[in-house]
């Protein structure tokens, strides 16, 4: 019984930290990230981006090469939508641009799209803004996660 309980706390550990699962998915959250500029972390979310030199970084460990899909987690009310960002995995790019939620606690999932993976190994996973910010703030992220494509 204590072997399945330390199993059940490395799978757990595996997965809040950025690496693979047997599920093909890594789910990268805002309590994790590296905040480069004057965003605010609070209540599991990274806000008030206010310069085009706002970064969030992660590093993604990567088991399998493939397909993954970037799917990103945040909330923007109408007033603040429109802002174009990136986001970085390794050399691969995905892009958006910040669509209107109902509120800054409405979080919606927007799928990037697919970034290849062409071998194992860790990955920096990088959030920007790619021109200035439409208004005086851009977002509201709570994670990106990426989703191997079978």
């Amino acid at each position: 019984m204590k072997w399945f309980a330390i199993l059940i706390l490395m799978m757990l550990t595996a997965v809040a930290f950025g690496q693979q699962s047997e599920t093909t998915k890594i789910e990268l959250r805002a309590t994790n990230a590296v905040i480069i500029g004057n965003q605010k972390l609070s209540n599991n979310k990274i806000g008030s981006w206010d310069s085009i030199s706002n970064r969030v970084i992660w590093t993604a460990s990567v088991a399998r090469a493939g397909s993954y899909r970037v799917i990103f987690e945040y909330a923007c009310p109408a007033d603040y939508a429109g802002t174009e960002f990136d986001v970085w995995v390794g050399s691969q790019k995905a892009n958006g641009i910040i669509a209107p939620t109902a509120s800054w606690t409405s979080f919606v999932k927007m799928d990037l799209g697919p970034v290849l993976i062409r071998k194992p190994g860790d990955y920096k996973v990088e959030i920007a803004p790619t021109r200035s910010l439409r208004t005086r703030s851009m977002m509201d992220v709570r994670s990106v996660t990426l989703q191997r494509e079978e």
